[in-house]
């Protein structure tokens, strides 16, 4: 009798294990795709170099609207009759493969002239998804495009892409990893330098090459364990050598542990450039916030009147500041009591702005500062108390006469008049050191490589998994026995955590939620 067990995922029947108890020449007899390793029973099929899907997918993939070229795109089985349906001057054969053809485009019914335009064929599977893939470039009016892809759905088994389906693909097909993946889902979203730049590390497989540098470690380790247990069944244990193969893959595995952890510090930095830092301006009314605001966005961003309390909700301004995504908040003045519960609503948006801001302005009038430093004392724990960064402004300088001591704050201040912009270089200076330490700089290394909870998820787990390994050879070296057998079982589920970051196991829930935020023709 023969068993076989096949898991697959449900839509993408990509296979990924199977579990077989028939003798070899069976399984090699089977009309797969995928390559297969053996181990004893055991079977475990990479994912397969081919599309499964029997559709063709067909977009827009330079965006809409008019512009001077739109490119459309098509991958899948039907590319090829696509092309010559379309391309009569083709007259019948397929062009040269990834070389710009110029040519007529005519609809497949009726004969009619859409544009002319070029055309480039990409046969699979040296495509960008793995797939036939060919692209026609054309003029970009609505009409142009509209009337190509009205032609295309014609073609029987093509059919519009959803969002992200051609990099899916290309994903299934092994032309790229998950890391990878998100790489380009960031780049398609940068907007600053540091996004930028950030998003290239992951989408030229810098961030998969420390994850798989971080797994091959560990495979290592286990394979020294590995040759332990096979010679101990030969040759018979000899404990001076475990005790030393112990110490070495327990420093090993400790050292490993310590570049994760510190990857999982710097997540937050790389985090914060990939979603953007938040910075608040806080203070007492009329000590010039909404002043502030506009002059560092440089327009009028906030309404100003030198009635106190005219702003009474959060108002945000997206900046790109030396590379830093950085959204500027503008808040309600902070004072001590109102009746009004307007106000008092507007304070409390204003506190809650300054919990999530990573960066907080704290304004104070300098020529009131006696009253407006006790209230910067006693009325700002979120800036001080809750280790946030924070940077002391002292606005209307044009309107101080004589020295200030800063007795009630107990930090220094940036003089500044939004009036007359005398200080604004300091402070831009103070802003830019602040916003280098939150983020840092996107080096090579180690450093940004976890940029979404699913990172830090497993490597989490892969820690846990490292941590009990440890533990489980420290007891077993204390108490004189060590199944090696079970140590390297722990250090497989590490190993595949690490292995599950760049996306070799997932599920199809994760796939559908990070291609749900490509366009439609990505």
């Amino acid at each position: 009798m023969i068993l076989n067990f096949l898991l697959r995922t449900t839509t993408t029947a990509r296979f990924l294990l199977a579990i077989n108890q028939a003798p070899l020449h069976i399984i090699g007899k089977r009309r797969c795709g995928p390559k297969l390793f053996q181990w004893p029973n055991i079977f475990l099929l990479t994912r397969p170099n081919f599309s499964v899907s029997r559709s063709t997918i067909f977009a827009l993939s330079s965006g809409q609207g008019r512009c001077g070229v739109a490119v459309v795109r098509m991958s899948g089985l039907e590319v090829k009759v696509a092309l010559l349906a379309l391309s009569p001057g083709l007259k019948g054969k397929l062009p040269p493969a990834r070389k710009c053809i110029y040519t007529s485009l005519n609809h497949p019914k009726t004969g009619e002239l859409i544009d002319k335009g070029i055309i480039v064929w990409f046969p699979g599977p040296r495509s960008v998804t793995g797939e036939d893939v060919c692209e026609f470039h054309v003029h970009g009016g609505r009409a142009v495009v509209k009337s190509l892809l009205g032609a295309l759905s014609l073609i029987p088994r093509c059919q519009p892409a959803t969002p992200g389906e051609f990099t899916r693909r290309a994903f299934l097909n092994g032309k790229m990893d998950l890391l990878e993946v998100e790489g380009l889902a960031d780049l398609l979203v940068a907007e600053t330098e540091a996004q930028h730049a950030q998003a290239l590390k992951f989408m030229n497989g810098q961030a998969s090459a420390v994850y798989l540098h971080w797994r091959e470690l560990i495979i290592q380790c286990m394979r020294d364990m590995e040759v332990c247990i096979d010679f101990g069944e030969t040759e018979g244990n000899d404990s001076d050598e475990e005790e030393v193969l112990c110490v070495r893959i327990s420093h090993q595995v400790q050292e490993l542990m310590t570049s994760i952890e510190t990857s999982l510090k710097e997540g937050t930095r790389a985090q914060r450039i990939r979603e953007g830092l938040r910075l608040a301006i806080l203070g007492p009314p009329n000590a010039g916030k909404s002043s502030l605001l506009n002059l560092l966005c440089d327009s009028d961003a906030a309404m100003v009147s030198p009635v106190a309390g005219t702003t009474r909700d959060v108002v945000e301004r997206p900046m790109n500041i030396w590379g830093y995504p950085v959204v500027l908040m503008d808040t309600a003045g902070l004072r001590h009591f109102t009746s009004d519960p307007l106000e008092r609503e507007g304070m409390d948006r204003a506190l809650k702005g300054a919990t999530q801001a990573d960066l907080i302005l704290v304004v104070l009038d300098v020529s009131s500062l006696g009253l407006m430093a006790h209230l910067a004392a006693d009325g700002y724990p979120c800036a001080e108390e809750e280790g946030k960064a924070c940077i002391l402004v002292l606005n209307k300088r044009d309107l101080l006469r004589g020295g200030v001591e800063l007795t009630n704050w107990g930090r220094e201040g940036i003089l500044l008049s939004c009036f007359n912009k005398l200080g604004l270089d300091d402070l831009w200076s103070a802003i830019k050191h602040e916003l280098h330490q939150l983020c840092g700089n996107i080096g090579g290394g180690d450093s940004g490589v976890v940029t979404r909870e699913r990172h830090r998820h497993h490597l989490l787990l892969c820690l846990s998994a490292l941590q009990d390994f440890l533990e489980y050879v420290a007891k077993g070296r204390g108490e004189g026995g060590l199944d090696f057998g079970i140590a390297s079982q722990l250090l497989s589920t590490a190993a595949h955590h690490l292995k599950a970051v760049v996306g070799t196991f997932t599920n199809e829930d994760i796939l559908d939620r990070i291609f749900s935020d490509f366009c439609i023709g990505k």
